[in-house]
């Protein structure tokens, strides 16, 4: 997957915890800017992370 794919990828929410763990970061943190969904869009997930 290119990078501009992970950015309109759909993620779901184990998925995008885990890699938030992966990280380093808080998972609290991510729910609490982020939102608590079932799904993520990969921009999101990895705006947050920094990318």
């Amino acid at each position: 997957m290119t990078f501009e794919e992970a950015l309109v990828a759909l993620v779901p929410r184990a998925a995008a915890l885990a890699e938030v763990r992966v990280h380093g970061c808080d998972e609290g943190e991510f729910l609490t800017e982020v939102g608590d969904r079932e799904e993520y869009l990969g921009e999101d997930v990895l705006g947050w992370l920094g990318y």
